[in-house]
């Protein structure tokens, strides 16, 4: 099975099949809503199914980033490779906290898009790299494979890509590097910040971990989005994390301590993060999806 990125822009948008409307290939079990999260469903990791059932459309030779952080340099020289000669920015996008839902489309929160623009060369702009959870992916059906969804698929992926327009450096991909890994424990609760305003927190806890559910356990996105940001840097790049949470980027000792964390549920039990990062190509092909729904 190869591990290679899935260039999935090449398929046609033609007129909608309907498929649309159709669920995703992988419906969100319930547990992911009360008490779990992760992305495992069917009782088959999804980043396996998505690498085998794309496994024709490979055209940039990116591995799988993982298991968690193993072959973060070898991911990071091919994606410098891969870039058009002279790109040097890279916008790091979490898209937990940028993408959200509204009346059966996609849309981007606008202040964290505008404040990275700020701070990104005029007229370069960026490689934009989406940091998401593959469930989120494949709950908004932008994975669908089957013959009866694969063009409404295509086309929602290819909307959602166009969002990140004003990010994007002309002739670059937008790349989604999806993290999959298996249910842990949530607990859903609420703090209180220094304002006296309330706040939704989740706080996690991965299999094996002796201590008490932690929020940065539910964090494994921002590690990810993390390590990329400090080994793109490490290459001499520039690089914007975007989000509106202003610690998306985790320091040394948070990243220390979900390291240990992973380390000791994968020696106990098998627990495997992995990071799936599809290609979608957008060149020439935003205008007209303005007026299509995702």
């Amino acid at each position: 099975m190869s591990e290679c990125v899935p260039n999935l822009s090449d398929l046609s948008l033609g007129e909608s099949t309907g498929a649309a409307r159709a669920p995703p290939r992988h419906p969100v079990p319930a547990t992911w809503r009360r008490g779990w999260s992760g992305g495992v469903a069917n009782g088959t990791p999804i980043y396996k199914q998505s690498l085998r059932d794309n496994d024709n459309n490979h055209t940039s030779r990116i591995p799988v980033l993982g298991p968690y952080l193993q072959n973060l340099s070898e991911v990071v020289n091919k994606l410098l490779v891969a870039e058009p000669a002279g790109q040097k920015c890279y916008a790091l996008v979490d898209g937990s906290n940028v993408i959200y839902h509204l009346n059966g489309e996609l849309k981007l929160k606008q202040a964290p898009m505008l404040e990275a623009m700020k701070c990104l060369p005029p007229s370069l702009k960026s490689q934009v790299i989406v940091v998401w959870t593959q469930w989120m992916w494949d709950k908004y059906g932008l994975g669908a494979i089957r013959p009866d969804t694969v063009r409404a698929a295509a086309l929602r992926r290819k909307k959602l890509a166009c969002l990140f327009e004003p990010l994007r450096a002309k002739g670059t991909s937008v790349y989604f590097a999806l993290v999959q890994y298996p249910r842990v424990f949530r607990e859903e609760g609420t703090v209180w910040l220094p304002n006296g305003e309330a706040k939704s927190q989740s706080w996690c806890k991965l299999p094996g971990m002796r201590q008490q559910p932690n929020h940065l356990a539910c964090e494994l996105d921002d590690a990810i989005l993390t390590a990329l940001h400090c080994e793109i840097t490490r290459n001499n790049r520039c690089a914007r994390a975007v989000s509106d949470d202003r610690r998306v980027l985790k320091d040394p000792r948070e990243m220390m301590k979900l390291n240990g964390w992973v380390e000791e549920a994968r020696q106990n039990q098998g627990f495997e993060v992995v990071t799936t990062i599809v290609k979608v190509d957008t060149e020439g092909g935003c205008a007209s999806l303005n007026e299509l729904s995702v």
